[in-house]
């Protein structure tokens, strides 16, 4: 197959990813998460990008909320499954919790204990 971003993948090839066992629920499948569907003499297509981006949806909207600015290179470490090296690459995509007291009084019992 080409790599030119319009690879074609038939609805028979999809239904056992999206648990399907009809072309029709596919159908309805594709329409609910937003995937344009063809049709040529050989069947009817969908676009492989297109579906990638919204069968990985979830994970895609997880990664965006959790990782920030990062999440398109956690997103492809996980494609690849290298996510461990996430860990290794640096700390900056890890969310940073840190307490901070309002009061004046907390303030300075944290200054006395560090």
């Amino acid at each position: 197959m080409d790599k030119n971003g319009f690879d074609r993948i038939y609805l028979n090839d999809i239904l056992l990813k999206i648990n399907k066992k009809d072309i029709r629920s596919a159908i309805k499948w594709c329409e609910d998460n937003y995937v344009n569907v063809f049709s040529d003499k050989s069947g009817k297509f969908i676009i492989q990008s297109e579906f990638d981006f919204a069968y990985n949806r979830p994970i895609i909207e997880l990664y965006k909320k959790r990782y920030g600015d990062q999440w398109l290179k956690v997103y492809n470490l996980s494609k690849e499954n290298n996510l461990h090296l996430l860990e290794s690459s640096d700390n900056s995509s890890k969310p940073t919790n840190s307490y901070k007291p309002l009061s004046q009084e907390a303030q300075e019992f944290l200054k006395n204990c560090a």
